[in-house]
C-alpha cells in the first residue's frame, strides 16, 4: 500500500482502491457515464449523509497504485466534476499534551490556585449565573476515539436518540462496521496512557465539555446540563478513512448543535464537503457549530480541518494568560482558550479519565493532567453550547461572532493585535459569561426590529 507524507501537516497518508468524487449538478448522466467509462471507473456506493458523494474504483485491475493518477484525470475533466479525490486512510492527529499538573479546575475559575494568575480563565462561573449550565436540549458531538458512556461522571449526560427504534442509541462507530452502533472505547494496549495507542481521549475531552455538574463527584464540564453525543473515527492507532471522517461529521452534523473535533488530519475535499454540509444542513438549516483544534507542533500555521472557512479554530492559552508554546499559531485562529503548556510549572485540566480499571491517563476515573489544543478545543465546544442555550436561533455564523466578538484581548503587548486579531490568539480568549450576554441581548434586539415591522 502507497505511503505519502502530507508536506504541511506531516501526517501519513496511504493509497488506497477508491476515489471520492461529486459531480457538478448540470453534468448530464450521459456526461458522466462517458467521462467514467473513458477512465475505466465504475460506481460502487455514495455517502449514507450525502448521496452527492459518490465512490469509485476501476472496473479492471483494482491496483491502489492506480486511483491517484485517475483522481487527477477526473479533477482535470472540471466541466463534470466538483470535485475527486482518492480515498487516503488518514494518519489522525490526537494532538493530546500529557504533562502533570496539578488538580483543580483553573480554567473554569481561576483564583491563583497552583501558582496561576488569578482571573486567567474562560468566565464560566459568569455565564452559569446567566443560563445555568446549558439547556438539556443542546446537544455536543465529541467526534474522537470514543466516549466511555457509563462514565459516572458524563453518563447522566449522553445523548440518547429520540427515534425509539434507531439503533444509534448514543452515536455511532464509524471504525468497526461489526460493532457499529457502540461508540465506546474498545482498544486499549500497554502503556495505557498512551495517547497514540489507545482509545482514552475522547473522554477527557468530552468531560471538558459537558461532564455533569452539581452532581457531588468529579468536576464540571462547561456546559454540564448539556448533553453529549459519541461518534467515534478512530481506534487505538489513528487512522481512519477520509470517507469515514467526513460521514462522521455529517452524521454528527444530523442530530448536534455542536462539533467538538480534537485532532487533525491532511487536507481533503471530502472533509471540506463535510464541513460544509455541517454548517448548512445542521440545526435545521442554521448550521452546527464546528469547534476544531488548531493543532500542538510548535507551528505557524493551523492544521486542518481547523483552517477550513467553516470552522471555529481553536488555539490554547496558559494560567497565566498567555500563548501556550505548542499551540498552532496563526491565520485563520478563531480564538484560544485556556489549556496546559510545555512549562510543567503551568497547570493542566481536570477531567474524567476512562473509568475502566487501570486503564487511560491515570489510575482512576479523573486525570489532571490533560491539555493541548485537544483539552481547548472542547472548552469552547461548551461555551458555544451555553450560546446556543441562551439563544436558539442564533445561525453558526452567528454564534462564531459572538465568540470572537466577546473574547478578551489577553497579552496585549505580546499578542500583537491587528484589527482585533492575532496570530498567536486569534480574537483572544474566549470569555463565556460575556458570550451568553450578547447571545441574549442578540434575542431582544431582533423581537425589537420584528415589532417595528409589524
Amino acid at each position: 500500500m502507497p505511503v505519502f507524507v502530507e508536506r504541511q501537516s506531516q501526517l501519513k497518508l496511504m493509497l488506497t482502491d477508491q476515489i471520492l468524487v461529486t459531480f457538478k449538478p448540470g453534468a448530464s448522466s450521459a456526461r458522466r457515464r462517458k467521462l467514467l467509462d473513458g477512465l475505466g471507473l465504475q460506481l460502487v456506493g455514495h455517502s449514507e449523509f450525502d448521496a452527492r458523494r459518490q465512490t469509485l474504483v476501476p472496473t479492471s485491475v483494482r491496483r491502489s497504485s492506480r486511483t491517484l493518477d485517475l483522481a487527477n484525470q477526473l479533477v482535470a475533466a472540471d466541466d463534470v466534476i466538483a470535485f475527486a479525490a482518492p480515498n487516503f486512510l488518514a494518519q489522525i492527529r490526537k494532538g493530546s499534551v500529557n504533562d502533570p499538573q496539578f488538580a483543580a479546575q483553573w480554567h473554569l475559575d481561576n483564583r491563583g490556585q497552583g501558582k496561576g494568575t488569578p482571573l486567567q480563565d474562560a468566565r464560566a462561573i459568569g455565564a452559569w449565573n446567566l443560563v445555568g449550565g446549558g439547556h438539556r436540549s443542546i446537544v455536543i458531538a465529541i467526534i474522537d476515539d470514543g466516549l466511555d458512556l457509563e462514565h459516572p461522571d458524563l453518563k447522566d449526560n449522553i445523548w440518547k436518540n429520540p427515534a425509539a427504534r434507531a439503533r444509534d442509541r448514543h452515536g455511532r462507530d464509524f471504525v468497526d462496521d461489526s460493532d457499529r452502533y457502540n461508540p465506546r472505547p474498545k482498544v486499549f494496549k500497554a502503556p495505557f496512557d498512551d495517547t497514540d495507542s489507545n482509545d482514552i481521549h475522547g473522554t477527557p475531552c468530552a468531560g471538558v465539555a459537558a461532564a455533569v455538574g452539581n452532581n457531588g463527584r468529579g468536576g464540571a464540564g462547561m456546559a454540564w446540563n448539556c448533553r453529549l453525543m459519541a461518534v467515534k473515527i478512530m481506534a487505538g492507532e489513528a487512522l481512519a478513512p477520509h470517507d469515514r471522517i467526513a460521514d462522521a461529521i455529517r452524521y454528527a452534523a444530523s442530530h448536534a448543535d455542536v462539533l467538538s473535533c480534537s485532532w487533525g488530519v491532511a487536507p481533503s475535499p471530502d472533509i471540506e464537503s463535510a464541513m460544509t454540509y455541517a454548517v448548512t444542513r445542521g440545526r435545521g438549516g442554521r448550521g452546527s457549530v464546528v469547534c476544531v483544534a488548531t493543532g500542538n507542533e510548535h507551528a505557524s500555521r493551523i492544521g486542518f480541518p481547523s483552517s477550513d472557512d467553516h470552522a471555529v479554530a481553536v488555539g490554547a492559552c496558559n494560567d497565566r494568560g498567555r500563548h501556550s508554546a505548542y499551540s498552532n499559531r496563526g491565520q485563520g485562529l478563531t480564538v484560544v482558550a485556556p489549556s496546559d503548556d510545555d512549562d510543567s510549572r503551568r497547570q493542566g485540566i481536570t477531567t474524567t479519565d476512562v473509568s475502566l480499571r487501570g486503564k487511560g491517563y491515570s489510575a482512576g476515573a479523573y486525570c489532571s493532567d490533560f491539555g493541548g489544543t485537544s483539552s481547548a478545543t472542547p472548552l469552547v465546544a461548551g461555551v458555544a453550547a451555553l450560546v446556543l442555550s441562551a439563544n436558539r436561533s442564533l445561525r453558526w455564523d452567528e454564534v462564531r461572532d459572538v465568540l470572537t466578538s466577546t473574547a478578551d484581548k489577553i497579552d496585549p503587548s505580546g499578542g500583537n493585535y491587528r484589527r482585533g486579531h492575532s496570530l498567536k490568539y486569534g480574537f483572544g480568549r474566549v470569555n463565556a459569561e460575556a458570550a451568553v450576554t450578547k447571545a441574549k441581548g442578540h434575542r431582544v434586539r431582533r423581537v425589537r426590529k420584528a415589532v417595528k415591522k409589524r
